[in-house]
């Protein structure tokens, strides 16, 4: 009796096991959306500090008023049309009135391509909770990369993003063995629009021509990248020839392409996973294992290899026009991330063999290790929230907002319209902005902000003086020892550490001489006059040899300016009473 009983419950057991197996897999399709909406108030609440920087503003300034928008027109090289369509809408609506709608655009995008990469490590066949739990670490893995500030900071980078999205849902159209011409006729849409996003889509391109090759030979490949490659061929000949390139390659800097190529996909990897050294531990096996299992690469699997492959070459392709400054340019965090994006499903294809041999032990393994990256990801974020809350909310809004006040304020300006804030926009497209309502000038304004913003529009060195001084600056009482009375109005500022270093006090704007031996780099600080301690971080000044004139219209302000030379020579200056009493 006893041993029938027992009987039943051993057949039970290995059903109970089963069921418990499936349903466990079966939750990790709501874990990977739980995921995206975890990653997304994450990145929401890490993005809460960001201001529009750097290329942002090469977009903004083609939609002001009698400026041609240029739609196919390359900017810095990069054929932009989608973005700067998508642009166009959000500053239309919204101006810089806010940067939320531009943040969500960036998360939206970002979280897109996730679920998309998501979506195609299934179709080859991965392990769901392994493709679950890959997607989880992409959705943070900025935050572990060298420089991962881009994409979660500057949504600029979206455009990046948008190439690889149109690119690999362009992938699962002519990722087939059937007949017919249909879907490869379908798919050029979205290559075009992956081609007119960035020069990611040329990669694009090629990789679902390779997948087309893998999968249905040559003849449909040919097709599938035809109309493709002769419309962004035209673009380049017709359009984007003659483009400036801020990076050009000498021949002498092609042989260090392999050096980028090999710099690029470690420090991606290392980046990633947080690790460090593991980077090329993990292409090595990577590599090996797709070469072992290449007789997949012609099946369901055809894009993880064709993606992985497209890793060097894309590296490669990039390198050709930036190898110039250095292979540390290939450690870039958009380079890390089309890096990871491409990478990922054949290391999801490997890591479901790991998976699948043992269930229980190798899926842990693997989801132990996933976890691991992901909270270098997210520990990561935290770091760079720390390091860049005031570079993005001082060095770039406060700096911006400041500029703003001193234009509609009329303040006398030491510069022309076309110098830029650091990172910021030019004073031409600022005014532009403020005339147009595009800007706002009803947010406070502190005189700290309105300080950094005078060291760079009210303070110049020119050929000439621009300025007209009522009152010549004076010499601020605790530099009197550091200088010398040439008399006439000049004095001699001299250092025996080797940088000479001299505080003026500009009671009204004004322009001093200055005359060096040799041209060098120089900076300056400001401060008010009523508190000199709280001086402005440093700017750098270019002093040629020869006279020149430094000019500040920021009346009311000290100026404390320190030369590389160890001598420097200033005239239109008068030095303090000889009791020492401030000025």
């Amino acid at each position: 009796m006893l041993a029938e009983t027992a009987q039943p419950a051993a057949a039970r057991s290995p059903r109970v096991a089963s069921w418990l197996g499936e349903r466990f897999v079966a939750l990790a399709t709501p874990a990977h959306y739980l995921s995206l909406a975890a990653a997304f108030c994450l990145l929401l609440y890490v993005d809460r500090v960001t201001w529009f920087s750097g290329d942002e503003f090469g977009f903004f300034i083609r939609m002001q008023p009698g400026h041609a928008l240029n739609l196919l027109a390359p900017y810095y090289e990069q054929w932009s049309t989608v973005p700067l369509l998508v642009t166009l809408g959000l500053y239309k609506w919204f101006g810089l009135h806010t940067v939320l709608p531009y943040t969500f655009w960036m998360l939206a995008a970002h979280l897109a391509l996730a679920h998309v990469l998501w979506r195609w490590m299934g179709r080859i066949g991965a392990d769901p909770w392994v493709a679950t739990a890959l997607t989880a670490v992409f959705l943070v893995m900025a935050g572990g990369t060298i420089d991962g500030t881009e994409e979660f900071w500057y949504w600029f980078q979206v455009s990046f993003t948008m190439s690889l999205i149109f690119g690999l849902l362009g992938a699962l159209l002519v990722d087939h063995s059937e007949l017919g011409i249909g879907r490869d006729l379908a798919f050029w849409p979205l290559a075009l629009l992956s081609l007119m996003s960035s020069d990611v889509g040329a990669f694009m391109v090629a990789l679902c021509g390779l997948v087309a090759l893998l999968r249905r030979g040559p003849v449909a490949a040919l097709r599938v990248v035809s109309v493709p490659a002769l419309v962004f061929l035209a673009w380049l000949v017709l359009i984007a020839h003659g483009a400036p390139s801020a990076t050009p390659t000498t021949r002498q800097d092609l042989p260090l392409l392999a050096q980028y190529v090999w710099t690029g996909i470690t420090a991606a990897l290392d980046g990633t996973t947080g690790w460090a050294g593991v980077g090329a531990l993990l292409v090595l096996v990577l590599s090996a294992w797709l070469y072992r299992e290449r007789r997949l690469a012609a099946g369901p699997q055809a894009l993880a290899f064709a993606a992985a492959l497209m890793v060097p070459v894309f590296f490669l392709g990039t390198g050709v026009a930036r190898v110039s400054l250095g292979a540390v340019e290939a450690t870039s965090s958009r380079f890390a991330y089309v890096c990871v994006a491409l990478v990922l499903p054949a290391a999801a294809l490997a890591l479901s063999r790991i998976s699948r041999r043992s269930p229980t032990l190798g899926r842990g393994v693997v989801l132990a290790a996933a976890a691991a990256w992901a909270v270098n990801g997210v520990a990561g974020l935290a770091v760079l929230t720390q390091t860049f809350t005031p570079f993005m909310t001082t060095e770039m809004r406060a700096t911006t907002l400041g500029a703003a006040r001193l234009i509609t304020a009329e303040a006398p300006l030491a510069v022309g319209d076309t110098v830029a804030l650091p990172d910021g926009p030019s004073v031409g497209l600022l005014r532009s902005m403020i005339q147009t309502g595009a800007f706002p000038t009803d947010l406070p304004v502190s005189r700290a902000d309105l300080l950094d913003a005078a060291v760079y529009l009210q303070v110049s060195v020119t050929p000439t003086a621009l300025l007209p001084t009522g009152r010549p600056p004076t010499v601020l009482p605790a530099y009197r020892a550091m200088v010398r009375d040439d008399g006439g109005g000049c004095i001699s500022a001299a250092s025996p550490t080797g940088q000479a270093e001299v505080g003026l006090d500009f009671g009204s704007a004004g322009s001093v001489e200055l005359i060096s031996e040799t041209s060098g780099s120089s900076s300056l600080q400001l401060a008010w006059v009523a508190s000199p301690a709280s001086l402005t971080a440093a700017r750098g000044l270019e002093i040629p040899a020869g006279p020149a004139y430094l000019n500040v219209s920021a009346a009311g302000t000290i100026a404390v300016l320190t030369f590389s030379a160890a001598s420097e020579r200033l005239c239109g200056v008068a030095m303090p009473g000889p009791a020492g009493a401030a000025p």
